[in-house]
């Protein structure tokens, strides 16, 4: 009722101002992009009252900007088209490039929103030009930011690095204190690590864009980060969490009226329902939210609707109900070009095919799978994310030094002022802000303590790598993982060869030497997915997921022939190890398959050394 009040009331101010407007009222830019943010909805009637009035031909483009973003985040794709078309000449004209990059950008957001992908990517193209053209840093960065999106929703994540990392730089040189695009950036690094399974990191970027928003009260962008969160922690497994914060999700789209936002939240519920197997609920609220996004023409969420539907009635054994939906999502994913999208698509179409027995098209689905996989991953994107965080973090890291810089210098000059006839209050303030910054410091330390305590209980001391502990964890997920999907796994074992020669000849600090020199090499040789630790004494393991040990056999002779190739000053002897691998087949226990890989081990030892051996259980 009040909200109502408010928006009546800014509604007759405006009407009543209209008249008079012309020669002594301007519109607050600032207010309404603050509005923007904070309430859109009450941003898009401001701004429709001040294009009431007449405006000179810069201040209406930068009112029609502010107002397309309101538009934008609100779903109507309709108006922002509106919004575009009404301005499109005068974004045209000399001068008024800076307006032309915000409204054509937004317009461009919209049209991928609706699945025109090649459109919006060669209008970000356009943009990005003009921009640097132009020297439009923070505009820029507005591009290259929205343009990153866009690959790593199609899955090209090395692309997407390369532009977020480049927005990142921009914003830096703008010198602009744009706390929203900031965040934006921040849920952007954390999708990054989401796409990479890096779940821990994009969880602690999510969290933080989470308790901004909240603070400035943008309801609707808080909806989005807490979404994040939630399906985050569902690939976590986390189920009972990531159902406290979708419904979170959901409650907060409510509120800001986004329907959008619920049908998401909506598909987010009904994903946890489904792992904890209520298919049939599942099945209900991926259908009701598949009608939303066909009424917003959201192709994003038609997909994964289509998607979620075929995998809820996979989950029921309807197979032959479930392979339209699939095959419907993997054609949308391949429209727009989403490689993510396609493979997990054509993985669930070989698993369909094969229920059905139709096992030539499981072969051709399964293959199509792999060489999506194959084109998503990207060795360096570990490097490169790293880079790109570092970089944006000293950025942050400036900001805070200026801001507190700045703080400190009014406390300084209100302190000076007042401390003729209010020294006691002076001193009681200089004791809290002690005590205060004392419990801080506790604080930190305690928290860095806790950090560094679980760390140290997951990492090998020595080499750096995980310990056996964690990677004992890890594989139990994988395990329960491969069981519930049947899919496979393979372990491999390798023990250093003659290593108690080397610790007796050459004395402990060189042994060390050369466990660590062997992590290093398991670390680079392995890929993203893989984990490297090291098993206890001179024995390591390697797990490598969805391969099984024929795909795994040339990684892990890389590996063998890697170690061969080390090199240490003083070490006059080769260093080889000896390898033994096994694959999961659906059926046995953990313990089985790690005493499989043992005995492949000892058997490539037993023909020589200095070999890999794969486990004959089959």
């Amino acid at each position: 009722m009040l909200r109502y009040l408010l928006t009546m009331l800014t509604l007759l101010i405006a009407v009543v101002s209209s008249a008079t407007y012309a020669t002594d009222a301007k519109p607050d830019i600032e207010q309404l992009k603050l509005l923007v943010e904070t309430d859109p909805q009450l941003a898009i009637q401001q701004a429709d009252a001040y294009l009431a009035r007449p405006l000179d031909d810069e201040t209406r483009l930068q009112v029609l900007a502010k107002q397309c973003i309101a538009f934008m985040v609100m779903s109507n794709y309709d108006r922002v088209t509106a919004i575009y078309q009404s301005a499109e000449l005068d974004i045209q004209k000399p001068g008024n490039e800076s307006y032309h990059v915000q409204i054509e950008s937004c317009y461009a957001r919209s049209l991928e929103r609706r699945g025109k992908i090649e459109q919006a990517l060669s209008i970000y193209n356009k943009l990005i030009s003009i921009a640097e053209q132009h020297d439009l840093k923070l505009q820029s960065a507005w591009v290259y930011s929205s343009r990153g999106q866009l690959f790593s929703y199609q899955g090209k994540y090395a692309k997407s690095i390369e532009d977020v990392a480049r927005a990142f730089e921009l914003f830096e040189q703008s010198g602009e204190d744009d706390k929203h695009f900031r965040l934006q950036l921040m849920n952007a690094m954390g999708n990054t690590y989401g796409y990479m399974k890096q779940y821990d990191r994009a969880l602690q970027y999510y969290h933080l864009v989470d308790e901004e928003l909240s603070q400035q009260g943008d309801i609707i962008g808080q909806s989005i980060a807490v979404y994040n969160i939630a399906n985050t922690l569902v690939n976590m497994d986390r189920l009972e969490q990531a159902l406290t914060f979708a419904n979170k999700a959901r409650a907060l789209s409510v509120k800001g009226d986004d329907k959008l936002g619920v049908a998401y939240a909506d598909m987010q519920i009904a994903k946890i329902e489904s792992k904890q197997g209520d298919f049939e609920a599942a099945l209900q609220a991926a259908t009701s939210a598949h009608e939303v996004f066909l009424e917003y023409d959201d192709t994003e969420g038609i997909a994964k609707s289509l998607l979620n539907k075929a995998q809820y009635l996979h989950g029921m054994e309807r197979t032959k109900e479930a392979i339209p939906f699939a095959q419907q999502a993997a054609e949308i994913y391949t429209r727009n070009n989403t490689l993510s999208g396609q493979e997990v698509s054509y993985e669930l179409l070989a698993e369909l095919a094969y229920n059905e027995q139709a096992y030539r098209d499981a072969y051709l689905h399964l293959k199509k799978r792999f060489e999506l996989n194959a084109m998503i991953f990207d060795k360096d994107l570990n490097r490169e994310v790293a880079a790109m965080e570092a970089k944006f973090n000293a950025q942050i890291q400036v900001q805070q030094n200026q801001l507190l810089q700045a703080q400190n210098e009014v406390k300084e000059a209100k302190l000076e002022q007042a401390a003729a006839h209010r020294e006691q209050f002076r001193l009681l303030i200089l004791a809290l802000l002690i005590i205060a910054t004392i419990l801080t410091w506790q604080l930190v330390i305690n928290r860095r303590a806790r950090k560094l305590q679980a760390l140290a209980a997951r990492t090998d001391e020595l080499t750096g790598i995980a310990n056996r502990r964690h990677i004992l964890e890890l594989l139990q997920q994988e395990w329960e993982r491969a069981v519930r999907y049947h899919e496979t796994f393979t372990v491999v074992l390798l023990d250093v060869d003659h290593f108690k020669a080397i610790n007796d000849k050459y004395g402990h600090s060189m042994g060390d030497k050369v466990l660590k020199a062997i992590a290093s090499q398991l670390t680079a040789s392995a890929r993203v997915v893989d984990h490297v630790a090291r098993y206890g004494g001179e024995e390591f393991i390697i797990l490598l997921p969805k391969v099984d040990k024929r795909q795994a056999q040339g990684l892990v002779e890389r590996v063998r022939q890697a170690i061969e190739s080390i090199h240490i000053e003083l070490l006059n002897e080769t260093i080889t190890a000896s390898l033994g691998y096994a694959d999961f087949d659906g059926k046995e226990s953990l313990e089985s398959l790690l005493s499989n890989a043992d005995k492949a081990m000892y058997i490539a030892k037993a023909k020589g050394r200095n070999q890999s051996v794969a486990s004959n259980t089959d």
